[in-house]
């Protein structure tokens, strides 16, 4: 029988504003396995990103239990619970979270700075990535200096750099134009294509539904339902239209990440 790579158990979260609780999650149970890519859909305050905090360990539950690969969260320390995230998760965020007085390469890098790596290996592996998506020749630019599209691509290369196999994504594209916004879609879902990244993406665009294996649909601090999504791979057709364009990614590298 196969363990599911995160498991969640009847999970709730009440948060204290004053003299008012308010209920962000109301018994929130599911299961993901290993290279899965699962889309977690509904509204603007529903509960979607209270529920990726507590997966990735930045929050603990009022009541429920969070397993990553049967690790009861739980009974992490904070230290633990901080190499839990430095190792084994990748996040993204709406916003990008760059330090604007460091270059892209020096971001990039960060996770390996709290590693105590050296600045040869540093470097090296952030270059290796901004490759990924075509940034190396932004690697000495400040954020400021990059569109947002950009910011995004360079974001989420940093949270590859220590090779996470879960990757917890909150609405990735709500600050970019279509074009932008299509581009990142099309390489987290060759992470999980090539490189067999198991991914949680948040988001309330019903339009990128496509792009995942499966839909959990979720209102008011509940997870209504459980669907499949688009198949594990890509047709031919897909693959041949990507490398049409010239700007496809390496599956070599990819699958080497």
């Amino acid at each position: 029988m196969r363990m599911p790579v995160i498991k969640c158990e009847n999970l709730c979260k009440i948060y204290k504003l004053g003299e008012v609780n308010v209920q962000a999650l109301r018994g929130a149970s599911f299961e993901l396995y290993a290279g899965t890519y699962t889309l977690l859909l509904g509204p603007s305050g529903c509960g979607k990103s209270t529920l990726l905090s507590l997966v990735a360990g930045l929050d603990v539950p009022t009541s429920g239990k969070v397993y990553v690969r049967g690790e009861d969260l739980s009974g992490l320390s904070v230290d633990q619970l901080a190499k839990h995230r430095n190792k084994k998760i990748g996040m993204i965020f709406q916003q990008f979270n760059l330090i604007r007085s460091m270059t892209v390469w020096e971001n990039v890098a960060l996770p390996y700075v709290f590693a105590g790596m050296s600045l040869g290996a540093r470097k090296k592996r952030a270059m290796k990535l901004l490759e990924l998506v075509h940034m190396e020749k932004y690697a000495h630019h400040l954020p400021t200096q990059l569109s947002g599209g950009q910011q995004q691509k360079v974001a989420i290369v940093r949270s590859l750099m220590n090779n996470p196999w879960i990757l917890l994504i909150d609405e990735p594209t709500g600050n970019l134009d279509s074009v932008s916004a299509n581009e990142v879609m099309e390489f987290i879902k060759q992470l999980n294509e090539k490189s067999k990244r198991t991914i949680l993406l948040v988001t309330h665009n019903p339009d990128y539904c496509r792009y995942a294996q499966r839909i959990m649909y979720m209102k008011d601090g509940k997870i209504l339902s459980i669907e499949g999504g688009r198949p594990a791979t890509a047709s031919q057709t897909e693959v041949k239209d990507k490398k049409a364009t010239g700007d496809e990614l390496s599956e070599e590298a990819l699958e080497k990440l």
